[in-house]
């Protein structure tokens, strides 16, 4: 359960919310503590970007995902999750890192991930993208 605070002046209480990565639903309910609750409204949250680019540079070692851009078209604010996932005939890896500037840089270390061919996907925002047989 998320939880925000507000104000009240002349009344009105105001609250921020941060948008959430993905297209999400949710259930608000306004609340003074001891007087009062509201009732309960659902929010419907858009899907912040459709689509985002990967790169893949030095013998695909270094894995590069964004710019993330918003619907309108703007860099996402720092701090949206990128998973990267790195599979192949002996290895299973998982990776998280957060956004900075719009981009995640990922760079595979040869000593925990030989060469060989993998399967690579980033998840990020609810959208998957995979990519096959990548040579490392």
């Amino acid at each position: 359960m998320l939880q925000t605070t507000g104000t009240t002046i002349k009344g009105i209480a105001t609250a921020s919310m941060i948008h959430p990565e993905k297209a999400e639903k949710w259930s608000v309910t306004a609340a003074v503590a001891g007087i009062a609750s509201s009732d309960t409204i659902t929010m419907e949250f858009e899907q912040v970007f459709d689509n985002y680019d990967i790169q893949l540079n030095d013998g695909n070692r270094t894995i590069t995902v964004g710019p993330l851009k918003s619907f309108m078209g703007q860099i996402i604010p720092d701090g949206v999750t990128v998973e990267l996932k790195i599979k192949g005939k002996n290895i299973n890896e998982n990776y998280l890192k957060q956004s900075y500037n719009g981009q995640v840089q990922f760079k595979l270390n040869p000593d925990l991930i030989p060469n060989g061919i993998y399967n690579i996907e980033v998840i990020t925002g609810g959208i998957s993208r995979k990519i096959k047989n990548v040579k490392l």
